[in-house]
Formats: structure tokens, C-alpha cells, sequence
């Protein structure tokens, strides 16, 4: 006769996982990794003239920047807080590092600096300098 031996309950295997990368800071919302301004809040040398409108006429200027993108200029003329929104809106859409918090800082106390910053960058993605464009 054969003998039965008892059956013993399989041990669990352990995995162990390594981390070769560090996942790096993305935005959820797109593929690329973040990326800084193309341009600094203080350039307003590199466009004079557009410094010196958003300066004298900040309504008019969100008009026009809002043009760039393709928005129509009943945001800037009814909603207060339509520059944040639109910093906001232009950092989420084309991967730029920030923060609400400091886009409603920038925009309050740099009004005018922030707006010609986000026309230059509109103006940058547009010509395809390669500062604007996403960090692969």
C-alpha cells in the first residue's frame, strides 16, 4: 500500500521591486515633464511696446491676448480674476511649472509683467522657439 503523505500549504512567494528611477514631476494632464517660462517675468525689454500697452491700457491687452489664443474678449471684460485664470490656463495647456497660488500672486502684484510674459510665450510656442517648446 501507498503511503499518504499530508499535504503542506504553499508558502507564499515574496516579490521584492526595485526603483531604478525617480518618477519625475509631471502634470497629469500631459505627456510632457513641466517646464520653466520660456521667458522671465521681468523681460519686458524684449518687447517694449507690448510692456508699455499692457502698462497703459491692461484691459485692452487682455483683449488682445486673449485673441492669441483663440478665446474671445468677454472673459477679460467679465471676469475680475481673468488674468490668473488665463496664466493658470496657459501653464496647464503647455506644460509650465507653477502653482495657482503663484500665478494669483504674479498677476495681482506684476499685472502688467505678467501679461506681457504670457504674450511673449504665446508668441514663443507660436514661432516654435525651442525654449517654449515641451521637454521630452
Amino acid at each position: 500500500m501507498a503511503q499518504v503523505q499530508p499535504v503542506q500549504p504553499a508558502q507564499p512567494q515574496q516579490h521584492t521591486t526595485v526603483i531604478i528611477n525617480q518618477p519625475m514631476r509631471m502634470n497629469p494632464m500631459q505627456p510632457h515633464p513641466l517646464r520653466d517660462w520660456s521667458t522671465g517675468l521681468f523681460g519686458c525689454f524684449e518687447d517694449v511696446g507690448d510692456c508699455l500697452f499692457a502698462w497703459f491700457c491692461p484691459l485692452y491687452y487682455c483683449c488682445v491676448l486673449s485673441s492669441k489664443q483663440g478665446d474671445s474678449c468677454w472673459g477679460p471684460c467679465c471676469v475680475p480674476t481673468w488674468p490668473t485664470v488665463f496664466r493658470s490656463h496657459i501653464r496647464g495647456v503647455h506644460s509650465i511649472q507653477g502653482s495657482i497660488c503663484n500665478d494669483c500672486m504674479v498677476t495681482n502684484c506684476c499685472g502688467p509683467l505678467a501679461l506681457c510674459q504670457m504674450s511673449r510665450e504665446l508668441d514663443n510656442i507660436l514661432k516654435g522657439n525651442p525654449r517654449a517648446l515641451p521637454l521630452s
